[in-house]
C-alpha cells in the first residue's frame, strides 16, 4: 500500500510540474476530471488523493515560473506577480523564483513545529469567526483602502467596487462550465493586460543572474508572517492567498520586493496545505482539490490527515527541487527571445486556450477583464485592487 501511494504521489509531483509550467491549466481541472475517473472505476481513496496532494502542492511551486518570466499568475501568484516581474526585469528573476521556494520551505518547517498547537487551536478559532466572515472581509478591504494614498483612494475604491462586481457576474455566469471561468477573468486582468505594458519595452528579456545569496533569519522572519496569512487564506471561504498576502502587507510599513515575494511563498503553499488539514479540524474543504478529496474518502481519521501532512512535506520537497532546476533553464532560455514577439504569442496562446475552453463568452470575458486590468497600469493604481474579483464575490455570499 505504501509503495502505492509513494507511486502515485510522484506521478501526482508531475502532474503539478505540468500545471504550473502550463498559464491556464489548472489543478482543479485535473482534480475534478479524477472525481469523474474515480466514480467510475473506483480505485482505492487514499492513492487517488495522495496523487491530487502531490500535485496540489507540487503546482504551488512550479506556478511562480510563468508568472515571472511570462507575467502568466493564476488566482495564488497574481498578487505576487508584479514584485516578481520587476526583478526579472531586473535580471534577478530566477532569484524570485528561489525567494518564492524559501518561503515555501519556510513554512512547511513552521508547520511541523506548529501541528500540536493547530489542531486545538484551529477549530475554537473557526467556530468563533464563521458568523462574522463578512464582516471580516469587509473590515479587511476597508484597511486595505486606508493604507493607499489619500489621492489615489476614491478612483482606487472604483476600481476594487467594479472588479468585485465583474467578478461576480462571471462566477455566476452559468454559460460557461465553471471549472474555467477564472480562466478568462485573471488571464485578462493580470495576464495579458501585463503583457500590453511590457512590449512597450523593446529589448528583449535581460539575461538573468544565478548567483546570489539568501539570508536564512530573514526568510524565516517573513514566512513567519506568511504563515499565519496562509492559515488565514485556508480558513477564510473565498479570501485566498492573494487577498492574504495583500492584507498581511498593508499592515506593514515597510516591505520590499523580496520580503512580499518570500512571504508570497509561504503563504501560497500553507493555504493548499491548510486546505486538506482543515478537511479534518474543521470538516470543510477549503480548496478545489480539497472538495475532490471529501467526495472521494468522505470522513477523515487522525491517520489519513497525518499520512496527508507527510504527503505535502514530501512532495514540496521534491517540487522544491523541480522548480529550482527548471526556473534556472528557463532563466536562461529566455534571455535569448524577443520580449515583444513573445508577449504577442503568449497573447495569441492564451485568447486560443480561452475560446478552445469558454467559447466566445469566454473571450468577451478576456476582452472586458484585460480592459480592466490596463486601466490599472495607465492611472497607476495597485494591480492588487484587482483581486476585488474575488473577495467582494465571497462578501455579497456571506451578507446575502
Amino acid at each position: 500500500m505504501l509503495d502505492q501511494i509513494l507511486f502515485y504521489t510522484l506521478l501526482g509531483i508531475i502532474a503539478g510540474t505540468v500545471t504550473g509550467l502550463t498559464p491556464g491549466l489548472h489543478i482543479n481541472t485535473i482534480a475534478v476530471i479524477l472525481l469523474s475517473l474515480y466514480f467510475k472505476y473506483l480505485p482505492d481513496p487514499i492513492i487517488i488523493s495522495s496523487f491530487i496532494i502531490g500535485m496540489s502542492v507540487t503546482h504551488t511551486f512550479t506556478d511562480f515560473i510563468p508568472s515571472v518570466f511570462l507575467g502568466a499568475p493564476d488566482e495564488k501568484t497574481a498578487a505576487s506577480m508584479l514584485p516578481s516581474h520587476s526583478l526579472m526585469k531586473e535580471g534577478r528573476g530566477y532569484e524570485a523564483i528561489v525567494l518564492s521556494i524559501a518561503g515555501g520551505l519556510g513554512g512547511i518547517i513552521i508547520l511541523i513545529i506548529s501541528i500540536p498547537f493547530m489542531f486545538n487551536l484551529i477549530p475554537n478559532i473557526y467556530t468563533s469567526i464563521r458568523p462574522v466572515i463578512g464582516a471580516i472581509l469587509i473590515l479587511s478591504m476597508c484597511f486595505i483602502i486606508y493604507t493607499i494614498n489619500p489621492k489615489k483612494r476614491t478612483i482606487s475604491t472604483i476600481l476594487l467596487i467594479y472588479s468585485g462586481l465583474l467578478g461576480y457576474l462571471v462566477l455566476n455566469f452559468n454559460h460557461i462550465n465553471s471549472n474555467y471561468l477564472l480562466l478568462p477573468l485573471f488571464s485578462g486582468m493580470f495576464g495579458i493586460s501585463g503583457m500590453l505594458e511590457t512590449m512597450k519595452d523593446k529589448n528583449s528579456i535581460p539575461k538573468q543572474i544565478t548567483s546570489f545569496q539568501i539570508e536564512f533569519k530573514k526568510t524565516l522572519k517573513e514566512s513567519s508572517q506568511g504563515f499565519f496569512g496562509g492559515i488565514v487564506a485556508g480558513l477564510l471561504p473565498g479570501f485566498g492567498s492573494s487577498n492574504s498576502i495583500l492584507l498581511i502587507h498593508s499592515l506593514r510599513k515597510e516591505s520590499s520586493r523580496e520580503d512580499f515575494i518570500t512571504s508570497s511563498g509561504t503563504i501560497g503553499t500553507i493555504d493548499i496545505i491548510i486546505s486538506f488539514i482543515a478537511l479534518y479540524l474543521i470538516g470543510n474543504a477549503r480548496s478545489g482539490s480539497s472538495v475532490v478529496i471529501s467526495h472521494i474518502t468522505g470522513s477523515i481519521n487522525m491517520a489519513e490527515i497525518f499520512l496527508f501532512i507527510f504527503i505535502c512535506i514530501f512532495s514540496a520537497g521534491i517540487a522544491a527541487i523541480i522548480t529550482l532546476f527548471l526556473g534556472k533553464r528557463m532563466s536562461v532560455i529566455f534571455h535569448n527571445i524577443n520580449n515583444k514577439k513573445l508577449s504577442i504569442t503568449l497573447i495569441i496562446l492564451i485568447t486560443i486556450i480561452t475560446i478552445y475552453f469558454t467559447g466566445l463568452y469566454g473571450l468577451l470575458i478576456l476582452i472586458t477583464s484585460t480592459a480592466t486590468g490596463t486601466l490599472a497600469f495607465r492611472l497607476d493604481l495597485r494591480k492588487s485592487l484587482l483581486l476585488g474579483c474575488l473577495i467582494i464575490p465571497t462578501i455579497i455570499f456571506f451578507i446575502l
